[in-house]
């Protein structure tokens, strides 16, 4: 549904909400053209990880994050 352009946006807010140098964004659901659901999630070891879900929506021309939830963590 999106472009390039948005899929390399959403990706740029979501790792920098996330500010960890480890955090990768994993899946895009589309939801609409300007509403998207995100897995992401960052990896140290097997004692340090978390994922999370973004909800990101496109409003005047620019991603942001909605909302987000963490789904699980070690």
């Amino acid at each position: 549904m999106g472009t390039e352009e948005d899929v390399h946006q959403i990706n740029a807010v979501v790792l920098r909400h996330m500010r960890n140098p480890k955090a990768e964004v994993e899946r895009i659901r589309w939801l609409s053209a300007s509403l998207v659901m995100v897995h992401s999630y960052w990896y140290s070891g097997p004692l340090a990880a978390s994922f999370y879900f973004y909800v990101v929506e496109k409003k005047n021309g620019k991603w942001d994050v909605v909302a987000y939830y963490l789904i699980g963590m070690a």
